[in-house]
């Protein structure tokens, strides 16, 4: 791009809220999906102090279907083919609009999966164990039967 550079934006700051989208996926499917607004977004913990916190999101609002939308396009566009995912997502402040902020191909930190076990009865680390064993014996994936329930999790005990 030379000193064409300055033309091209590869990122912005949009002020908003802080989301989270933990998946598993199989055969570049999204098989489950759970959906969190953080509270206490990890960026502003580490720069401001204070505690993290996050909380699940019911599966019926508006919040988790846009997210589970616009989680499942990211993973497919990137082509996962399977394992456990963590992808978060900012709601512009302005515009209320979906913006991409990171995703990776692993299981969430700071007591996530905690969280995600206690709203839905599904423990990433063991369900991302038994899509890997599934792929070594050349087997069919399903996932566990969940139990949802909204929870809220803090990263330090009371």
């Amino acid at each position: 791009m030379g000193e064409e550079r300055h033309l091209f934006l590869l990122e912005s700051f949009k002020p908003g809220d802080v989301y989270h989208v933990d998946s598993l996926m199989f055969n570049k499917e999204v098989v489950f999906t759970s959906a969190s607004k953080y509270l206490a977004p990890p960026m502003q913990v580490s720069h401001e102090g204070g505690v993290f916190r996050t909380k699940t999101l019911g599966r019926y609002s508006e919040e988790f279907k846009a997210l589970e939308e616009a989680n499942a396009k990211v993973l497919l566009n990137f082509g996962l083919i399977y394992g456990a995912t963590h992808t978060e997502f900012i709601r512009g402040k302005e515009d209320r609009k979906w913006y991409f902020l990171e995703t990776s191909s692993r299981v969430g930190g700071a007591h996530i999966p905690d969280l995600v076990e206690a709203s839905s009865n599904i423990n990433i680390w063991r369900e991302w164990a038994k899509i890997e064993d599934s792929l070594s014996k050349g087997s069919h994936y399903e996932v566990s039967k969940t139990n949802w329930v909204l929870f809220r999790v803090n990263s330090c005990p009371d």
